[in-house]
């Protein structure tokens, strides 16, 4: 399975390249943060075009005294069924979806720590009380989490790609993606090896 996550940065103007580059990707499962209500509908519309049978996003709140309310969406070739998510600070943050092969995704976009009302701490910890329910299910947990698993006295950090259930067999960011001004985070890459255990 190859999952494509990128933060787009609500970028308008820059659209048609930001999905020109993503669907050369040719890839399985897209996972996208920062789309706006200005973006919604064509990313939706341009992604659907192209196979993608399964689309989610966060809906995106009227007013709540946020000045540019940012969504998630995650688009698979394959149906895909919301997972119920309780105790997100902004809902339109945090998408569960489930795959058809079972697989569950989480695609998230943190707030930043300075945020009112403990937002990002409040996710995270959200986040995590729903990942570390006992399940079989494999679950993947991408997007824009501003912040390293855990970070190194010497400066190398890890990831939150490590899990007993999915085996990354090749990860890599598009660095070009930002360069050319596409927006302002770089896109992962990444190929996974789903692990399933009986029962």
């Amino acid at each position: 399975m190859i999952v494509a996550c990128w933060n787009v940065a609500g970028r308008v103007t820059r659209l048609p390249e930001q999905a020109e580059r993503v669907l050369a990707c040719e890839a399985d499962v897209v996972c996208l943060q920062e789309v706006t209500q200005s973006t919604l509908a064509r990313w939706r519309s341009i992604l659907s075009a192209r196979d993608y049978v399964g689309l989610e996003h966060g809906e995106l709140p009227n007013g709540q005294g946020r000045t540019r309310p940012l969504a998630v969406l995650t688009a698979c070739r394959q149906p895909i069924r919301r997972v119920a998510l309780s105790g997100m600070p902004w809902p339109e943050r945090v998408l569960a979806v489930r795959l058809g092969d079972g697989t569950e995704l989480v695609n998230i976009h943190s707030p930043i720590s300075s945020k009112p009302e403990m937002a990002k701490v409040r996710t995270h910890e959200a986040v995590h009380a729903h990942v570390a329910d006992v399940s079989a299910t494999p679950r993947i947990v991408c997007g824009d989490l501003n912040t390293p698993r855990k970070e190194h006295a010497d400066g190398t950090i890890w990831t939150f790609a490590r899990d007993r259930y999915v085996e990354v067999e090749d990860c890599h960011y598009e660095h070009r993606w930002r360069e050319d001004g596409l927006s302002d985070h770089s896109a992962l890459l990444a190929r996974l090896r789903i692990h399933r255990t009986a029962g």
